[in-house]
């Protein structure tokens, strides 16, 4: 008899743990809908890049504005401005997003370079102040939290959050003293 308590109650133990693991999995995971691309690019017309996760100084001060959006294709077009900050000249770029293979997917193109398409996703967008994007730049992947107006000088802790677990590391690309003086 004692066997079989022992038994059960492994059984039981080892059920609560898988189903711990799962329902965990699933929390930290952003719903499918967190992660459609053009729907980011469709509520958000205008955006500052707060956070990146590589330290070089070229995406400081940036922003970025939309010029075309087209729901049938659906593509988008940014232009992102950059400040020129750190040594790293001042311009903008074209940034044209067509339709990739997922809904969290965009094939991207960098100032018409058609014969240079790359892959931008979207990682999460809570579709109101914030989104964590991996865009291409200089031929690299980018971790970008990007963020509206409204929200760039007190950044939700979700989209912090978000940013953290899916980038791995931060560096602060925007704050207000050196950006209004830029």
């Amino acid at each position: 008899m004692r066997q079989l308590n022992v038994v059960v109650a492994t059984c039981v133990c080892t059920l609560w743990l898988l189903f711990a693991a799962v329902t965990a999995d699933s929390e930290s995971e952003p719903p499918d809908d967190a992660r459609n691309l053009f729907k980011v690019f469709a509520t958000h017309p205008s955006g500052f890049a707060m956070l990146d996760a590589d330290n070089d100084g070229d995406l400081d001060c940036m922003m970025a504005v939309r010029t075309n959006y087209e729901e049938s294709g659906p593509s988008a077009e940014y232009v992102w401005i950059l400040k020129g900050l750190n040594g790293h000249p001042k311009k903008n770029i074209t940034v044209h997003f067509d339709k990739g293979d997922t809904p969290d997917k965009a094939v991207v193109t960098v100032d018409n370079a058609q014969d240079h398409k790359l892959q931008a996703r979207a990682i999460y967008a809570d579709f109101h102040s914030c989104a964590v994007l991996d865009i291409p730049y200089n031929g690299k992947p980018r971790c970008l939290l990007w963020v509206t107006d409204e929200a760039k000088d007190n950044i939700p802790s979700k989209c912090h959050e978000m940013f953290l677990k899916n980038c791995h590391t931060e560096n602060v690309i925007y704050d207000k003293e050196t950006c209004d003086q830029a």
